[in-house]
């Protein structure tokens, strides 16, 4: 169980290791506050956040989950988290825990921890954190209905800056990272709390920061916008036609995308990768919540684009040109992973960052 008396305050390595607007925000205390109060606020009420368009089922399903199974056996993310903590809770006796960082409804763990169980895994538990007590509400509603309850654990923790020493089977961070801005004190931790034969599994973005496009995929995105259908150009979320691309920075307020350029780097630097997938970038745009709502799944033209933008996505991420956007991996502690890392074609981790310092490739 998570002790909270364990939990403390420690940001002074990660200031000296961040700089620019982030070092902004963690020197700012107010800053930090309204943040955090705006990401609270964000996901209170999860009836009014716009959900994802069909497009971007048909894209995953014909697109990525072929490519997801063939690096980790499975196609989906519920299988592998299932299946790689159903083998490190076989492996060692030491600890039944799972830690989910930043788990929110905890609809994911769930079900997780439901397929667990029928797999007939019995002693374990599921720790789940989050920012929001709202949210954990949620999580011990939907663990309550679904029978889960005694297998879970519900903490309101700030993960930018907890420490916690009991040490896990199993970690998780399904698309948390990109919410935190003290990403070396959470990997510290993190591996700290991570047994020799544990796993830390994370699907998560890793583009530009803000969720932005750099510059040699916003100049590929800007051509683009010259010749799609007028209709594509609805930006759902705002409500507005953009004649114009807007290369809408999504961390102005709240957290959203605040560090993510730096996750994958700091992965690398921190943890081992056992098995490693990046994907996405240019198709982000058109499949997302903002202009995905404007390509209808059911027509052949518009999948059709998608498919040409994935065509070409591919096709630059091979050369080097862009760099993916999106990662599935499954990570160890740090000297234990003995085997080449699994990946797709060439696209390792390292291969997959993009250095923000790096001149654009235009």
């Amino acid at each position: 169980m998570v002790d909270k008396q364990n939990i403390v305050f420690n940001l002074k390595r990660a200031k000296a290791r961040v700089t620019g607007g982030v070092q902004q925000i963690l020197s700012s205390g107010d800053d930090y506050k309204a943040r955090t109060e705006h990401q609270i606020r964000q996901f209170q009420d999860p009836s009014v956040l716009k959900k994802m368009p069909e497009i971007s089922r048909y894209w995953m399903r014909t697109h990525i989950n072929p490519k997801v199974r063939q690096v980790f056996d499975h196609p989906s993310s519920l299988k592998i988290y299932v299946e790689t903590f159903a083998k490190s809770l076989s492996e060692q006796n030491d600890t039944n825990r799972i830690l989910s960082v930043g788990a929110g409804d905890c609809q994911l763990e769930v079900m997780i921890v439901k397929a667990l169980r029928d797999k007939g895994i019995d002693n374990f538990r599921m720790i789940c954190t989050d920012l929001s007590q709202i949210r954990l509400d949620r999580g011990q509603q939907n663990a309550d209905e679904a029978g889960m309850s005694p297998w879970m654990e519900f903490h309101e923790v700030d993960v930018n800056t907890m420490d916690v020493s009991d040490k896990c089977a199993g970690v998780m961070a399904h698309h948390t990272l990109h919410h935190i801005v003290e990403l070396e004190q959470l990997f510290d931790v993190l591996h700290q709390m991570l047994h020799e034969k544990g796993a830390f599994v994370s699907i998560d973005m890793i583009g530009r920061n803000g969720h932005m496009r750099w510059p040699e995929t916003l100049e590929l995105v800007n051509r683009l916008w010259g010749f799609i259908p007028d209709h594509y150009k609805f930006q759902h979320q705002f409500q507005k036609h953009h004649a114009e691309f807007v290369n809408w920075d999504c961390a102005h307020k709240g957290f959203e995308g605040i560090r993510a350029q730096d996750i994958l780097q700091l992965l690398i630097e921190q943890f081992d990768f056992d098995s490693f997938f990046g994907y996405g970038n240019l198709p982000d745009v058109f499949i997302e919540r903002g202009y995905g709502h404007n390509l209808d799944a059911e027509n052949p033209q518009d999948r059709a684009f998608v498919d040409f933008l994935e065509y070409l996505n591919e096709l630059l991420i091979d050369v080097g040109h862009i760099k993916p956007t999106i990662m599935f991996a499954v990570l160890r502690k740090k000297g234990t992973v003995t085997s080449k890392t699994k990946v797709y074609k060439h696209w390792t981790p390292e291969f997959c960052v993009r250095d923000p310092q790096a001149a654009p490739h235009i």
